[in-house]
């Protein structure tokens, strides 16, 4: 019995044993299958948590979401640390944002900024819902700093930005999303590519860069640098205007651009540059505002367009741009400098002046097609190598047409003067430039040389060089041959005379003119008391002439008219169908139906208040020298003075000096001699192969042919030679041996 009463105590003590066992057993099971304890928290910490985010809201739309895959508070200062961070920034429609992500990041929260020091990735307008339609803008940059309360994020290191229409770089950046705006802050690369099939991108620099996407433009600043194929621009500062994703309007200030192609180089600079662009890239229109200009080269030479305003139109031809209008307003200027032909030849350079200048291209772009002006011009050819002549022309209105290598055709001009500068000769002074005036003018140019081929002008014209002159309804210039060809209502002059006609045609070098139809010539009186001075050519008095034809050579010291001409001096008169008077050599001809007449006052015994006589000669043709006061007359001569008339074949007159009373000294006339003198009362009739007549005695001598006179109250008489005084009724009579005179005598 005392052996089983211990049974049950080893039973309890194996049971209690048992049970501790599987207690303790359990429980190092649970101890063993526990999480382990977390572990404490640095000092430096008062949180840390993975997948950390945060949202905020208005209402229902949300407006920033910051997510971190590992989120630490630190305690002093009080910031953030964040590692895998992506920030959402809501646009007000709540359908997209804008995604910044960075590998880490601080955060600060009495500031409200994010900063991250290593790359931070920026994109742009990312859908809430679906996919986005074609590459959204993506920033890429380093050291960057986000405010929570603007979402405003700026660097100060190197950023890189890429999107659908191209990409760009620069040396810090600037996004302010809540006014769309993105500032490159320096040193700014942006290359636009723009739309299409084949788009031709542009090529931005700049100092730095604003774009402002509410507004659709690039702002460039303090300075520029476009660049789109052979199309370069460099500018102050400019502003880029988007449209549809494609630049379309460049607003540059104090710019400077050239556009290169294969044939042709333009250079255009301006104050102000305004550039309009196609959907397409491709460029419209240039406009430039102060101090314009515009210099096209070429392999034909340089075309330079100078202007307050200067307003270029293109026309598009695929991708390409080519010059169609240039339209300069305020002081424009055109200057052409042709380059040097193979043939040796070099066209005169030019230049046009005018407020406002229109230019035509011919298509393609390369040549001058028109030029226009709409106000008061003036063209110059410029004198730049020896035999060139500097020429001007003053117009109302210019209008130039051009022809191939942008070589000047014709020229047309309302209101117009020229103004043309002669060659000065060496030793001598520069001579008076040659100037015209007309309501029209045309003017036509060599294409191969360039030069002046010939000038049309007309209505009201006039022309002056130096104390030339002259005027007409119409003209037409050579100035190959120097010679001007004036039509309607003609008239030339200078101090020594003038000339008018129907039609005058005039050597400018030389000042010869040849004069047709109604002629009518005045020459003035030379300097009194010259020795030399006869009737014939008499220096006292001015010469005047009709003719149908006239010519005058020597400057108009010889002049000859023809066809019914008459040429007088005073009361002196000589007609002809040709005279020549020859000032110069002091000689007079005339030819066919010649017939002068000479005042003569009655001889020198005559009365000084006596009625005027004249002594009146006609031949077939006369030759004067006032050398020796000669007059011949040939041909069928016959002389008339008061109470006598002289018939012969020849006929030599003597002249007296202009000052004597008679005019003429003597006459000698050979060949079928007549000599009749008649009065009142009585006739007398003399013959011979020769006579001679002396005015101042009125003595008449006939010899040769057996000579014979006839009076009708004494008879005739024949002999070897007779003398007759007329005043005192006397007669010699001087007959040949073995031969002596017969005389017939009335007796009363």
């Amino acid at each position: 019995m005392r052996r089983a009463r211990w049974i049950p105590l080893v039973l309890m003590v194996l049971i209690v044993a048992g049970v501790g066992g599987v207690y303790y057993l359990q429980k190092r099971i649970q101890q063993a299958q526990a999480p382990p304890p977390p572990q404490p928290l640095p000092m430096r910490l008062n949180a840390v948590a993975p997948d950390w985010c945060v949202t905020k809201s208005e209402g229902a739309r949300p407006i920033i979401d910051i997510c971190a895959k590992q989120f630490e508070q630190v305690k002093d200062p009080p910031r953030m640390e964040l590692q895998g961070v992506e920030l959402h920034l809501y646009r007000d429609s709540a359908k997209e944002f804008d995604r910044v992500r960075s590998a880490k990041a601080t955060y600060i929260p009495d500031q409200a900024t994010l900063y991250s020091e290593g790359e931070v990735e920026i994109t742009r307008g990312v859908p809430v819902q679906g996919t986005p339609k074609g590459q959204l803008m993506v920033i890429r940059s380093s050291g960057v700093t986000f405010d929570a309360r603007t979402a405003r994020a700026t660097t100060d290191r190197p950023t890189k930005f890429e999107f659908d229409l191209g990409g760009g770089e620069s040396v810090g950046a600037t996004y302010d999303p809540s006014v769309r705006e993105l500032h490159m802050h320096s040193q700014v690369k942006l290359d636009w590519r723009g739309r299409g099939p084949r788009p031709q991108p542009m090529q931005l620099e700049s100092g730095e860069l604003i774009y402002k996407e509410s507004e659709s433009k690039v702002y460039l600043f303090p300075w520029a640098k476009l660049k789109r194929g052979g199309m370069t621009l460099e500018t102050a500062a400019a502003v880029v205007s988007i449209e549809d994703g494609a630049i379309r309007l460049v607003e540059a200030q104090t710019a400077k651009g050239n556009d290169v192609e294969p044939r042709r180089r333009m250079d255009y600079q301006a104050q102000g540059l305004t550039m309009w662009f196609n959907a397409e890239g491709v460029m419209e229109k240039i406009v430039g505002n102060g101090k314009a200009r515009l210099m096209s080269t070429t392999a034909d030479g340089v075309t330079t367009v100078n202007s307050d305003l200067l307003e270029l139109n293109f026309a598009i031809a695929g991708k390409q741009s080519n010059l169609k209008r240039a339209l300069a307003s305020g002081h424009g200027e055109v200057a052409s400098n042709p380059a040097p032909r193979k043939t040796g030849v070099t066209p005169q350079a030019k230049l046009l002046k005018s407020e406002t200048i229109e230019l035509e291209m011919r298509p393609g772009g390369e040549e001058i097609q028109q030029v226009r002006t709409h106000n008061p011009a003036r063209i110059e050819f410029l004198a730049r190598r020896k035999g060139e002549r500097f020429r001007a022309m003053d117009a109302e209105r210019l209008t130039i047409d051009y022809g191939a290598r942008n070589q000047i055709r014709s020229l047309q001009g309302s209101n117009t003067s020229t103004w043309t500068e002669r060659e000065k000769q060496p030793g001598k002074p520069a001579p008076p430039p040659a100037r015209t005036w007309s309501k029209g003018l045309e003017a036509a140019f060599d294409q191969k040389t360039g030069e002046l081929e010939g000038l049309h002008q007309w209505q009201d014209f006039r022309y002056e060089e130096g104390e030339r002159h002259a005027r007409a309804n119409d003209a037409r210039m050579d100035p190959r041959q120097n010679r001007i060809s004036l039509d309607g209502q003609a008239r030339t002059w200078d101090p020594q005379g003038s000339t008018s006609a129907r039609h005058i045609d005039m050597d400018q070098k030389t000042g010869d003119f040849a004069a047709q139809g109604d002629v009518f010539a005045t020459r003035a009186a030379e300097r009194k008391g010259k020795s030399s001075s006869s009737p014939m050519l008499s220096g006292d008095e001015p010469t005047q002439g009709k003719a149908d034809w006239m010519t005058s050579r020597e400057s108009g010291q010889v002049v000859t008219l023809s066809g019914n001409a008459v040429a007088w001096q005073g009361a002196n008169r000589l007609r002809a169908k040709q005279i020549e008077i020859d000032r110069k050599r002091r000689k007079l001809a005339a030819v066919d139906n010649v017939a002068s007449e000479f005042l003569d006052r009655g001889g020198d015994k005559a009365p000084r208040q006596s009625a005027p006589v004249y002594n009146v000669i006609t031949a077939a043709k006369l030759d004067y020298d006032d050398a020796t006061r000669l007059a011949l007359y040939t041909g069928d001569v016959t002389l008339r003075r008061p109470a006598m008339v002289v018939t012969s074949q020849i006929l030599r007159a003597y002249l007296n000096d202009s000052s004597k009373q008679s005019s003429l000294e003597k006459a000698i006339a050979d060949g079928k001699v007549v000599i009749l003198q008649s009065a009142p009362d009585r006739t007398r009739r003399g013959t011979a192969e020769h006579a001679e007549y002396y005015t101042g005695e009125e003595r008449v001598l006939l010899t040769g042919g057996a000579p014979t006179l006839t009076d009708s109250l004494k008879g005739t008489t024949t002999g070897r030679q007779l003398t007759y005084f007329a005043q005192h009724d006397r007669l010699l009579v001087d007959g040949q041996e073995r031969a002596p005179a017969i005389s017939k005598i009335k007796r009363r």
